[in-house]
């Protein structure tokens, strides 16, 4: 058991969860790389959320965090292509925009959010780090709703802070990892 313990990494669902469950700096520095945006602020983070749904299928988000102006995020850790489908990114986003609204709220507000897969293939298979996936008018002019879905490719090993994360997510040991933390 101690073993299989060691031989744990950030894409090992449990471990991922438990790793950054109220860690709101190791998130934050996760979204930073993923979103590239350096002042992105995490005021909260919780592992293994879950979001009822009363008429159907709930969700368990393997993390949920928000920033510093309600911005909210679910990162998915995906082994398996089955998991990480359209479908599922939809439901997620659904959920976490239902969970939002307030009854008897005459005007929707809804904060951004982000649904991100960090998954073991690379789904789309194209070999970039990141695909964003974003609704557009007629194939031209974004439709800019505030939801967002990401698919970030855990085989990306470029020289670069996207490529260092996802080297990072493979460690098993913390002095293997090579990202940009306290540098």
């Amino acid at each position: 058991m101690i073993a299989r313990i060691q031989q744990f990494t950030l894409m090992d669902d449990d471990f991922m969860t438990r790793f950054f469950d109220g860690e709101n700096e190791c998130i934050q520095e996760v979204l930073r790389i993923l979103l590239d945006k350096s002042d992105l602020t995490v005021t909260e983070a919780k592992g293994q959320q879950v979001i009822k749904n009363l008429h159907g299928h709930s969700v368990r988000l393997d993390v949920f965090a928000k920033n510093s102006t309600g911005k909210a995020y679910d990162i998915e850790i995906k082994r398996a292509n089955e998991g990480a489908g359209a479908q599922r990114a939809r439901y997620n986003a659904a959920l976490m925009d239902a969970n939002e609204t307030v009854s008897g709220q005459k005007k929707i507000v809804l904060p951004e959010s982000y649904v991100i897969f960090i998954t073991e293939n690379n789904i789309y298979g194209d070999g970039l780090g990141v695909y964003k996936i974003e609704r557009y008018i007629n194939g031209k002019k974004p439709f800019n709703n505030g939801s967002h879905i990401i698919y970030v490719n855990r085989k990306y090993r470029e020289n670069d802070p996207i490529g260092d994360l996802m080297h990072d997510f493979s460690c098993s040991k913390t002095s293997e990892m090579s990202s940009r933390r306290g540098s």
